[in-house]
Order: C-alpha cells, then sequence, then structure tokens
C-alpha cells in the first residue's frame, strides 16, 4: 500500500487499504486515510461522508478532530478547518493563536488563511 500510495496510485492504495481494513477490522485511522485517498481520487462527496460519519462515531475522540484538521488543512479547506478549531477549543480546551499555528509547518498556511483571520477578529 506505501508504494502505491507514494508513487501516486491512490485507486491501488484505496483497493490495498480495504483489505487490510477487512482483515483487521479497521478503525479511525485507517478510515482517514480512506478519506485522504477518495479525496485524492477526487471523490469529494465521498471524503466529506466519511468524515462526518467518523465524527459522529467518536465525537470524544480528541486525536480524530487533530487529524481531520490535518486533512482540511492540508487541502486548503479553511473554512472546514476553522469549525475544528472552534471544536478542539470548546470541547477539549485548546487555544489557538497566529503565533502557534505559524509555528507548525503543516499549518502554516492555515494561519495566513482568510478564513483563519475572520475567525481569529470574531473571538
Amino acid at each position: 500500500m506505501d508504494k502505491a500510495y507514494y508513487e501516486a496510485d491512490y485507486q491501488q492504495a484505496l483497493a490495498y487499504l480495504e483489505q487490510l481494513t477487512i482483515a483487521t477490522g479497521g478503525d479511525y485511522e485507517q478510515q482517514l486515510l480512506k478519506a485522504e485517498l477518495l479525496f485524492n481520487l477526487g471523490e469529494r462527496k465521498q471524503y466529506d461522508k466519511l468524515l462526518i460519519q467518523l465524527i459522529s462515531q467518536q465525537p470524544a475522540n480528541e486525536d480524530l478532530f487533530l487529524s481531520v484538521l490535518g486533512l482540511f488543512t492540508v487541502f486548503d479547506r479553511f473554512e472546514e478547518a476553522v469549525l475544528v478549531l472552534d471544536i478542539l477549543e470548546k470541547d477539549f480546551s485548546y487555544r489557538f493563536d497566529l503565533d502557534l499555528l505559524r509555528s507548525v509547518d503543516e499549518f502554516q498556511a492555515l494561519a495566513e488563511s482568510k478564513a483563519f483571520q475572520n475567525w481569529l477578529a470574531s473571538r
């Protein structure tokens, strides 16, 4: 699966992941990887549906929300990312500010986004 993923053969990686999920029973991390693969394949509706399903099944899973924040950021879905910031602050006592997000490479684009700037201004 790793080889297919790193070679951007997302369809093959998805097939391998589905086999792995059947063999192991699956977990939320495999489902997050599936969501990422679906996004890369252009299957946005399936991607959104899977993330909604995961969140509804595990609303108290802090790691899941952090992973979803990462996915939204990687895919430049900043409007959705700031909604996750709200959840992380409200439900898990996180505090986010511009300096914090700028200090993490993965979140620099989010920190510079209009969605995040609006989110900061609304607080």
